[in-house]
Order: structure tokens, then C-alpha cells, then sequence
């Protein structure tokens, strides 16, 4: 069962993993998450769906993030989000 984990890594880093979810979930969890950021602050969020991607990039600009970077993972996506 999938299940959401959200933690902070380091002073201005956190993780958002929502491994196992299809949409909605890893976008509307993407955007609860950078909610709680400060600008400035990092989270890097991990998923398995590439939709999840898609449908993130699509929420960047109106949610107050940008993407800085694409992992790609054996089995997963790490992508990076900096609140703006």
C-alpha cells in the first residue's frame, strides 16, 4: 500500500515520496508540501509514475515552484523543487 512520506533532510531540504500513487495524488501532495516551505527552501520529490511528472510540471507555476532538477532513478524519478 502506497503511503506518503514527508521529512525534512536537512536545514532547507525536504522529501516528499509518493512512490506507488497515480494521479492526483503525487501533485496535490507536491503542492501541500511546498506549501510549507519558505521561499528559498528545496524539495526533492520522489515518484514512480511518470504521469506524476507531467502533471507536476503542469502545477509549477501556479503552486510557487520551479523545477531545478530531473533525476531519473533505477525504478523511480527524483525530481527537485525550489519554492520561489
Amino acid at each position: 500500500m502506497a503511503k506518503v512520506d514527508f521529512k525534512k533532510k536537512e536545514d532547507g531540504r525536504y522529501l516528499l515520496s509518493v512512490l506507488d500513487m497515480v494521479c492526483p495524488h503525487p501533485q496535490l501532495y507536491t503542492k501541500k508540501a511546498v506549501a510549507k516551505l519558505a521561499a528559498g527552501e528545496l524539495l526533492d520529490v520522489e515518484f514512480d509514475n511518470t504521469s506524476s511528472g507531467e502533471a507536476i510540471e503542469q502545477i509549477s507555476d501556479s503552486s510557487g515552484f520551479e523545477i531545478i532538477s530531473r533525476e531519473k532513478e533505477s525504478n523511480k524519478f527524483v525530481w527537485t523543487l525550489k519554492k520561489v
